[in-house]
């Protein structure tokens, strides 16, 4: 992306252009970063949320605020729950996940929006007999054929929440996904159960690249937005990282690799439709003190979140208002950003 220099020269206007400022924030122990929201929510809106587990968490909190979150309503039996919440099956974790419930979603809507048991069938392994997984969901419990089937009548009907939302969140989490090589298919959730995998034959690891995160997240959102022209979109990363890594490198390599894919996605996929907002959670943890962690280093302490998505609505319910303010809370003029810049000695290094 170019900018033109008298456009990049302005940009120091900007209250939070030098690094001074952003020195001064990161003494504290928690930081939000600035952004500049291009449309806004109101208490009433339709939010409809996708992906990791940190989605779970935001949709919590938006509900508290007054948004109508759908997923926050979804519950399966306790029988088939893998996670602390009713509705944990719904978390995705890679962007191929995301189109690939959006596209099974559309084929049945645009038909007769019926779903068939042939509709089902790609998502269906049969671990054993009448004991199917569902492919597209998180965790590996298994269930009778008859309730795949009706649960994924169930999720249909939660997933048309996204034709008719005001909003989108979409936080995806990994670029380590899962390939069925029998159906041509990525799928959500790791091939294993109880430690050992379904089929190490019919399943190969896929680490994506930024192409193809972009892309997948692009047509996500470009058939929502076909049958839900209105619908705004905010996207971010999931802060979790990896549990596991079956990439054979350092975990701590692998977890930077893939957030550093996602976000690269992310700015393409803000910068290239409208009224799609990339929102600073993940730098919100990330920049922030080791207190918001959890004891697991995982996850974020849900009074943080809580916190995060306070910010969000400060932002959002007030627009463009709350980032004017934000040259008064952090303080320096345009002389001082520009000799923060440049330096008292004119020096021409940029790092």
């Amino acid at each position: 992306m170019k900018i033109e220099g008298r456009v990049a020269f302005q940009n120091l206007k900007e209250p939070l252009a030098a690094w001074p400022v952003a020195r001064r924030r990161l003494r504290s122990r928690q930081i939000f970063p600035e952004m500049t929201p291009s449309f806004a929510v109101k208490q009433s809106d339709t939010v409809f949320t996708m992906g990791s587990c940190f989605a779970r968490n935001i949709e919590d909190e938006l509900a508290q605020i007054g948004c109508k979150v759908p997923t926050r309503e979804f519950s399966v039996p306790q029988s088939e729950r893998v996670g602390p919440r009713p509705n944990h099956l719904l978390t995705l974790f890679t962007p191929p996940s995301f189109s690939r419930e959006i596209r099974w979603l559309e084929s049945i809507y645009r038909r007769d929006g019926q779903v068939t048991k042939a509709d089902c069938a790609d998502y269906a392994f049969e671990l054993a007999p009448d004991q199917i997984i569902d492919l597209g969901l998180a965790g590996s419990t298994p269930v009778s054929y008859a309730r795949f089937v009706e649960r994924r009548r169930e999720l249909y009907a939660l997933y048309l929440s996204a034709f008719t939302a005001d909003c989108v969140v979409m936080t995806p989490g990994l670029v380590e996904s899962w390939f069925d090589k029998s159906t041509g298919k990525h799928i959500n959730p790791t091939p294993v159960r109880n430690g050992k995998p379904f089929d190490v034959d019919r399943f190969c690891l896929d680490i994506l690249d930024y192409e193809t995160c972009r892309a997948e997240l692009l047509a996500t959102i470009d058939i929502i937005r076909k049958h839900n022209p209105k619908s705004n979109i905010l996207i971010t990363v999931s802060p979790v990282p990896l549990r596991l890594t079956f990439s054979g490198e350092d975990i701590v390599v692998a977890n930077s690799y893939s957030k550093s894919v996602l976000r690269a996605a992310c700015e393409a996929v803000k910068k290239s439709r409208e009224r799609i907002d990339y929102f600073p959670s993940y730098e919100a943890v990330m920049f922030s003190t080791r207190s918001v962690w959890e004891k697991d280093r995982r996850h974020v302490k849900g009074s943080f979140v809580k916190k995060i998505v306070e910010d969000l609505a400060a932002k959002y319910l007030s627009g463009s208002e709350y980032r004017a303010k934000a040259g008064e809370r952090y303080g320096l003029n345009l002389t001082d950003r520009i000799k923060a810049f440049f330096g008292s000695r004119q020096s021409t290094t940029r790092s």
